[in-house]
């Protein structure tokens, strides 16, 4: 770990200070956002079409932006070069994933993206008075989605063939669109322990993948 924290940089700063930095801003978006359309529209007591709407607004503007910055930034740290010095060091594939997951989701992440909303809902309805709790799940929810598209992508940045350029644009569109489908669902209806699945799906994903890069570490060409 520590050998990989002395050379694992994305754009000259440690992934875990990145990855803080888009959590932090995709929560100050979602927090003046939820503000701007609770003013500016009229709740209708009669209808749950208000609180449908916001739980999934704040669901979709959650797990979107998560997946592509899972798409993107692996690339510009995981390069051919970065995987030439990893073998220099010894480093095993297995333990670069880990090391990964560990700066992505460390500690500081995890408050900002699964406690700070919390506060912040909390903060709200001491101001207001009214509150939807429900867009708390729907946010952990869109977050704990992400880990499907970090531990895949990085599963990716391990394939530099140019015909490979193939896979990398194919597997990220057809989780986009099982994104936008999802999202719709939440919309339409959400239940707390939809986190959970996900949570599982999640679980299951990382192992396999972890797996599949105990294999790829013997055929890198690197």
């Amino acid at each position: 770990m520590q050998k990989s924290d002395a050379f694992t940089s994305i754009n000259g700063r440690k992934i875990e200070k990145v990855f803080l930095s888009i959590n932090i801003t995709i929560l100050i978006i979602l927090v003046v956002l939820r503000y701007f359309f609770t003013v500016n529209i009229e709740f209708d007591s009669n209808s749950n079409g208000f609180i449908l709407y916001e739980v999934g607004f704040i669901s979709i503007l959650g797990f979107i932006p998560q997946m592509l910055v899972a798409f993107i930034f692996p690339y510009q740290a995981f390069t051919r070069d970065y995987y030439a010095i990893a073998r220099y060091y010894q480093i095993p594939l297995n333990e670069t994933f880990k090391y990964y997951l560990s700066q992505v989701y460390s500690l500081r992440n995890l408050l900002v993206a699964l406690v700070a909303p919390i506060i912040c809902e909390l903060i709200y309805f001491l101001i207001t008075g009214t509150s939807v709790f429900d867009v708390i799940f729907t946010y952990i929810y869109s977050y704990c989605l992400s880990l499907t598209f970090v531990v895949i992508s990085f599963l990716l940045t391990t394939y530099h063939k140019k015909w490979h350029i193939l896979f990398k644009i194919i597997i990220p569109f057809f989780l986009y669109i099982v994104t936008v489908i999802t999202a719709f669902t939440v919309i339409e209806v959400f239940h707390w322990w939809y986190i959970l699945v996900v949570m599982s799906i999640d679980l299951v994903v990382a192992c396999f993948v972890l797996l599949l890069l105990i294999r790829r570490q013997k055929r890198m060409e690197v």
